[in-house]
């Protein structure tokens, strides 16, 4: 009954896409131990059907009399990093309103959709408006190859114009061949077969708002895609270049290729294949001098004769899975005794003023004015904390 459950929850978020082979991996990542001949077995039993149906219809509109660019991909849709091959295309959706035209761009790399736009005409503005949504979103290097079909949009004057701004490489298909542009006529299988077709659309408006949820909230970054080995395009995108020696090893053993860990250090080493280690950003409290700093009285002297004469304080921070938080606390050199504390997200000027009037709390009745010393981080030069 429980892994029925997980795999009722795994068919309601995947929009009763995920057949066996994906349903036995989602369910694996969670930790349970199953077969995917389990998995088809309870799907069987419990009427959990994969829904899909209708077929596709050609629409593209390559009659007219504008240059064709030449193939460059000749159906080779894989990449060796982002930015490198995207490709585009345009299909309909019906609803009561009429006709709606979505353009969709995507990465060839991790099939990420990375522009699209709706219209009530297949014109040449659709297709600019994706292109511009892709570009501002990817900003893709000189050289990334731009693969469409023949359509008369991507071959208009200005759609070209665009392209060799950005010093885009333009590649088309092959007249009358919808395998040539495969990978994103398969994306609207799956974009129709998972959402349009479940449902009757009454307005144009309706359907740019689902597609928007469907893409952003769904085949981006959760969808599991066969071929990216049953990870989602954001997830495959965050492995980029995070592949060290080991797990290269692990990759080339699938592949039945045998290799030593010394050549294949050399073979990265040569290529200069070096997983890139984004160094983690700190904070810092001692950039920039804000005001005068105060004289050193304590000089290292933290003994004390008496209570309330020197006050010690300082800001330190703690991890956890949430997060992090930090924590400042002022100490009594005369007993090592904590005065006043607090915790917060931020190391900034509220944190060290809340600790600093608890602490000023506890002396209010007394006539005691203790040294309180502290490094010269920006949250105790603000005007107030010398006043």
């Amino acid at each position: 009954m429980i892994l029925l459950a997980h795999i009722r929850e795994q068919h309601r978020l995947s929009l009763g896409s995920y057949g066996r082979p994906r349903m036995t991996q989602g369910l694996k990542e969670q930790g349970l131990q199953v077969g995917q001949r389990r998995v088809a077995r309870i799907m069987r039993d419990n009427g959990i059907q994969v829904l899909r149906s209708r077929k596709f219809k050609r629409t593209t509109d390559s009659d007219h009399s504008f240059n064709i660019a030449r193939n460059l991909l000749s159906q080779n849709f894989s990449a060796a990093a982002p930015n490198q091959k995207c490709a585009g295309d345009i299909t309909y959706i019906w609803t009561r309103e009429g006709w709606a035209y979505l353009s969709g761009i995507i990465d060839l790399y991790s099939r990420r959709v990375i522009g699209w736009a709706i219209s009530n005409r297949m014109k040449q503005n659709l297709a600019l408006r994706t292109l511009d949504m892709a570009i501002a979103l990817r900003r893709p290097p000189p050289g990334c190859i731009h693969h469409t079909d023949r359509g008369a949009q991507y071959c208009a004057h200005e759609y070209q114009k665009r392209l060799r701004r950005h010093k885009l490489l333009p590649s088309m298909s092959g007249k009358g061949n919808c395998y040539d542009n495969s990978a994103v006529e398969s994306f609207f299988k799956s974009l129709k077969a998972e959402l349009i077709w479940r449902n009757t659309w009454q307005t144009r408006c309706d359907v740019e708002v689902a597609v928007f949820e469907y893409i952003n909230g769904f085949d981006n970054p959760r969808r599991r895609h066969s071929a990216l080995d049953g990870k989602s395009p954001l997830a495959f995108e965050s492995n980029h270049r995070c592949y060290g020696y080991r797990r290269l090893e692990a990759y080339i053993t699938r592949e039945s290729i045998s290799i030593s860990e010394k050549v294949g250090r050399c073979l990265m080493k040569q290529e200069t294949l070096i997983v890139p280690k984004p160094k983690r950003r700190r904070y810092s409290s001692y950039r920039g001098e804000i005001s005068p700093a105060p004289e050193n009285i304590i000089n290292r002297e933290f003994q004390a004769a008496a209570p309330n004469e020197k006050w010690l304080t300082d800001v330190t921070e703690f991890h956890f899975r949430a997060g992090k938080v930090n924590l400042s606390p002022i100490i009594d050199c005369f007993d090592g005794l904590v005065i006043s504390w607090t915790i917060g997200v931020r190391p900034d000027a509220d944190l060290v003023n809340t600790m600093l009037d608890a602490a000023v709390e506890t002396i209010a009745d007394s006539e005691a004015r203790p040294i309180v010393h502290s490094d010269r981080g920006g949250h105790y030069r603000w005007p107030g904390w010398n006043v």
